[in-house]
């Protein structure tokens, strides 16, 4: 795990760990439903997003009249920065985030009322009975589900391709179901999906849980959700995801579909979004025995560009269901004959029937010469190209992202060209990382990329790498290294590090202060065209030559 990684997982795991020091008392809190039950906190089963959730116990009355204790999991309404009363029940939040607890408040509301709209539609999504306001905050009651998730279930072992799509398949529907609700669940994986076993057949089916980073979005597409818990589980989330979504986007459910697919026919997680080297490779990772159609969804599901991806959840289910013996359809109806032509000798008939043979033959050639201008355009287009690893193709596609705004999948493209040596992708990854342009800013890794690049002679990169060590960003400050990869880069003739160079011999930075040689390389930045202002005054306080 990288050191990032690392960080940010031990980040979340310190905050869901304070938020079960907030919990409420197990085996003395009894909470009462608008329906009457008294629900008595057992423990604590999870913290996260805006919630702490609890397995909780309540006497349910019966169609027969008689009552029966049964298992809830509550959840309830905990936002980081606020805190229990003394008496360890009631929340109280600090005046600068009241505002936003009432808002987000009010949907966890409609969190729980959307997903009781659903109750019954769909045995493949827990089941949400009721919310209530108690203690200061709001809560709602879920069946508890007390089965294996499938993660434990395959615990590493891959699982038949009929087994893991009968698992898969509901879950995919049930997904459909809640899009039709304009609603994403953006946490889909094996841990969110558990097995129930029905009391009476037995029959053990999946059941999607935890909502908690639902979003929700209104007719047009824009999120009705005024404050939403953000995060990305490694491996099921697209690259999007780690960015602000800010439409109606059910592609991102169905790569995380087409991640847990690939988890259950390989019992290893998929790679992280940001690090798969290419699509095309993912089929390659699946058993042998995965059927080409299953190999073709999972790919189709999983495309990192959003635009290639699967769209919608049923285009997903058809590319699974797709019929296998397609190539064993009847070519004709029953009862059909087919008769070989033959030529007449009548010479009269032949002639009337010339001109449709010729009109055909010649629309076969205007189809012909379509479908290859067509094939010409595509496999010469810069997405094709970066597809079939062209890393030029790939630098001029990111900026063509780049200019549009989509730095995601500018830097996914970069990185693929990065990957496989191309100085320029090099260098522009060490400058998006440089100036925190689509990923959180990184010196540290600005010098690693301009450094790959730079010793592959590259001079824009070897001129960046010396301003670090200049500055002392992402590096210990170093004049001599700076003045190293100025020089480097200024030898091929690049006026911005003469410039720069010419700085360090005027000062004496990294080397010993020397007028002429500051003046030689002086005359080669104005020789270039390249004199932004006149070069600095020297340590003694004279004026640098000009």
């Amino acid at each position: 795990m990288k050191e990032n990684d690392r960080m940010t997982t031990t980040k979340q795991q310190q905050e869901k760990a304070q938020l079960r020091k907030h919990a409420l008392p197990v085996g003395s809190t009894v909470l009462t439903g608008k329906s009457g039950r008294k629900y008595k906190i057992l423990e604590v089963l999870g913290a996260g997003g805006f919630g702490i959730t609890y397995k909780a116990v309540a006497e349910v009355k019966l169609e027969n009249g008689m009552t029966a204790s049964m298992f809830f999991a509550i959840k309830e309404h905990f936002m980081k920065g606020c805190y229990r009363d003394t008496d360890r029940t009631r929340v109280l939040c600090p005046p600068t985030l009241k505002g936003d607890v009432e808002q987000s408040r009010e949907d966890f509301r409609t969190e729980a009322e959307r997903l009781m709209k659903l109750n019954g539609q769909s045995p493949h999504i827990v089941k949400v009975n009721e919310w209530f306001d108690a203690n200061g905050t709001r809560y709602y009651a879920m069946e508890y589900l007390d089965g294996q998730t499938l993660e434990q279930y395959v615990g590493g072992r891959p699982l038949p391709e009929a087994k893991a799509l009968s698992l898969l398949l509901p879950v995919a529907r049930a997904v459909e179901l809640v899009h039709k609700e304009r609603l994403l669940h953006l946490d889909i994986k094996p841990d969110n999906i558990v097995l129930k076993t029905d009391l009476v057949s037995g029959a053990v089916f999946p059941v999607l849980i935890d909502f908690g980073l639902a979003k929700h979005f209104d007719g047009k597409g824009r999120p009705t959700s005024h404050l939403v818990a953000k995060g990305a589980t490694e491996g099921y989330a697209p690259m999007e995801q780690y960015g602000e979504i800010d439409h109606f986007a059910p592609e991102i459910d169905v790569y995380a579909l087409g991640a847990t697919l690939f988890y259950l026919l390989t019992g290893k997680n998929p790679p992280k979004a940001f690090e798969m080297e290419t699509v095309a490779s993912l089929p390659c990772k699946l058993p042998p025995d995965v059927s080409p159609r299953v190999r073709q969804a999972v790919a189709g599901a999983m495309q990192p560009i959003k635009t290639s991806r699967t769209q919608t959840v049923a285009e997903f289910i058809a590319a699974l269901e797709s019929a296998e013996g397609a190539s064993g359809k009847k070519e004709e109806k029953s009862g059909e004959k087919t008769v070989p032509f033959k030529h007449k000798k009548d010479d009269k008939a032949w002639f009337r029937k010339r001109p449709v043979v010729v009109g055909a033959a010649c629309l076969l050639v205007c189809l012909l010469a379509l479908w290859g201008r067509f094939l010409y355009v595509t496999v010469n287009s810069d997405e094709w190209k970066a597809k079939h690893g062209d890393v030029e193709a790939q630098i001029f596609l990111g900026e063509d992202y780049l200019s549009e705004g989509d730095t995601l999948n500018a830097i996914y493209w970069w990185t693929r060209a990065a990957e496989q040596g191309y100085d320029s992708g090099q260098e522009k990854l060490g400058d998006c990382y440089y100036k925190g342009v689509g990923v959180a800013q990184d010196y540290e890794k600005a010098v690693y990329w301009y450094t790959k690049a730079a010793e592959q002679g590259y001079p824009y990169a070897q001129k960046k790498l010396g301003d670090c060590y200049y500055k002392g960003e992402g590096v210990a400050q170093d004049y001599e290294k700076a003045v190293y990869w100025y020089t480097k880069a200024a030898e091929q003739d690049y006026s911005v590090a003469q410039f720069r160079l010419a700085e360090c011999y005027a000062l004496g930075l990294g080397v010993p202060q020397d007028d002429r040689e500051a003046h030689e390389w002086w005359k080669k930045v104005k020789a270039n065209g390249y004199a932004p202002y006149t070069l600095p005054r020297e340590k003694n306080g004279t004026q640098a030559s000009q």
